[in-house]
């Protein structure tokens, strides 16, 4: 295997290492610029479904105070719109993968939203409230139609995906002796187009210059490297992001993990968190009804807030 040089340092008979500061032409990300694309359509899809669900919510009730009227206001509506796709931004909900599709965030998020609706109502517009069953049912409405369109949305991307279309252009970095099994992994996954592989040489000072070039002229937006160790792994990051590529670095040994990670630091170095689970020797089943007792108790505990907020509002 071959190391990379430093940097900073000049190779003997050489012109100097390129400074990556030194940005001979501008480039974008091409996985950023999918993600955008998708989310903004994520965003644009959501604020016309908020939008149907309140103008339909209108069309169905008669108790509509003039203030919160999207027919007689229509400026309100950017409020309601907005607060809720903030509350979708700060949950994650417009990220690429599984969290597009997380119905209990966006029934969380929207619900959130709601109550922060319903205390700004509270506190600068007390006599302009909507009544209590014409409050519930844009919540109803919102949840329903976002998590249809959410569903349909992710129809279509399969279906786009299985078309090879919008799909991210992936090239792999892996020693010859686990290619088949990193390559299997790749082709698992139904939003990647393989683009092919190559050895870890190609990373090296001599090579590394030309397999960008390579990977710019095949339209790579992605590029995953199973190499262990690899020698200077933020310089060929570094030159990967100049060219607008994302680097994946693919740990030691594949296996699957059958609990929840998380990525922590320690000192700058990445590790992988398990958390114990909280009990330990019981059955399953009873851990869910223990689960399922903690919920009530919520429940019952938040129930005087809940009819305050409801008498106040009828």
């Amino acid at each position: 295997m071959s190391n990379l040089a430093d940097p900073i340092k000049e190779k003997t008979g050489t012109a100097a290492t390129l400074d990556l500061r030194d940005s001979r032409w501008l480039t974008f990300s091409r996985s950023l610029i999918t993600q955008n694309i998708r989310a903004s359509y994520l965003i644009v899809l959501d604020s016309i479904l908020l939008i149907l669900a309140r103008y339909i919510t209108e069309s169905l009730s008669s108790t509509w105070n003039p203030t919160w009227s999207f027919k007689e206001n229509p400026s309100i509506i950017i409020l309601l719109v907005g607060i809720n796709i903030s509350i979708f931004l700060t949950n994650g909900l417009y990220k690429s993968g599984k969290h597009r599709r997380n119905y209990p965030a966006i029934f969380k998020s929207i619900s959130i939203s709601s109550l922060i609706i319903l205390l700004v109502a509270f506190l600068y517009f007390p006599q302009a409230l909507v009544a209590r069953s014409t409050f519930l049912l844009f919540w109803a409405f919102s949840f329903f139609f976002v998590s249809f369109g959410r569903y349909i949305s992710n129809l279509i991307i399969i279906q786009c995906n299985k078309a090879n279309l919008f799909l991210h252009s992936v090239f792999l970095i892996v020693d010859p002796q686990n290619a088949s099994m990193v390559i299997d992994l790749i082709r698992g996954c139904a939003y990647y187009k393989f683009c092919g592989w190559d050895e870890i040489t190609a990373l090296s000072l001599e090579n590394i210059d030309n397999t960008i070039t390579r990977l710019r002229a095949i339209g790579v937006s992605e590029v995953y490297i199973h190499a262990n160790p690899l020698a200077d792994p933020m310089y060929v990051y570094w030159k990967l992001q100049h060219a607008g590529i994302t680097l994946y670095l693919l740990p030691g040994e594949l296996k699957p993990v059958f609990r929840e990670v998380e990525l922590s630091y320690i000192h700058s170095i990445p590790c992988f968190r398990l958390n114990a689970p909280s009990i330990e020797g019981i059955s399953f089943l009873l851990k869910r009804v223990l689960d399922f007792l903690g919920a009530a108790a919520f429940l019952v505990l938040l129930s005087p807030i809940y009819l305050f907020l409801s008498i106040i509002i009828s």
